[in-house]
């Protein structure tokens, strides 16, 4: 298990329309199963202990679609659940805090569907806890790498159910870098506002280091 550990900025370091936003955290948690029962199978003593292998002291590995060249999603599961319905209202802009608990798969989310049909900004804040230099900057991908973190700003101006799906991009091989969660990871739920908020973008602020 995991959870998100959220260190408070200092007063009068953000300006107050990020750090009063509401606040969205999502700890996504990944259990990559065809690789756990593999490296179960070899002994502590192997010479090869951090390679998975099909058979060892202590017996040989069953699951016959075990195939090391190809991806197997294993388990993955947000704030606890599979798939969550996340609820926004439109056009609230919210702080979002993802946290990619993985200990080998990256998630590479696609957010064109969120801009195109739900009007959606995402505005990258930080990484790993660290301001970006840019800070607001748009972003139509998401990356989370192993134990990666995320903090951006984000809003939905059109109502609507979205789902937030992670693949590899085209052109990116089997293996690169990190294995990549192929499936959905969870939802957004736009509800109408009560009265039409305006739809002025977010004002720059510059990063203090």
């Amino acid at each position: 298990a995991s959870g998100i550990i959220i260190i408070r900025d200092e007063p009068g370091k953000v300006p107050d329309y990020i750090s009063k936003a509401p606040v969205i955290q999502l700890s996504v948690n990944h259990l990559p199963l065809n690789h756990v029962f593999a490296f179960g199978t070899q002994s502590c003593v192997n010479d090869a202990m951090l390679n998975p292998v099909l058979s060892g002291s202590e017996g040989n590995y069953s699951y016959d679609s075990y195939n090391p060249t190809t991806e197997d999603s294993g388990l993955l599961w947000v704030n606890g659940m599979t798939n969550p319905l996340v609820p926004l209202k439109q056009g609230t802009w919210y702080r979002l805090r993802v946290v990619m608990a993985s200990p080998l798969f990256a998630s590479w989310i696609n957010l064109d569907e969120a801009i195109g049909r739900f009007g959606c900004q995402f505005r990258l804040l930080a990484k790993d806890s660290i301001y970006i230099l840019d800070p607001l900057r748009n972003i139509s991908r998401l990356l989370l790498a192993p134990g990666g973190r995320s903090d951006l700003m984000l809003k939905c101006d059109e109502v609507g159910t979205m789902q937030l799906k992670s693949g590899r991009p085209a052109g990116r091989p089997a293996g690169y870098r990190s294995e990549v969660w192929d499936g959905v990871m969870w939802q957004f739920d736009v509800a109408a506002a009560a009265s039409p908020l305006p739809r002025a973008p977010l004002p720059a602020f510059t990063t203090q280091r």
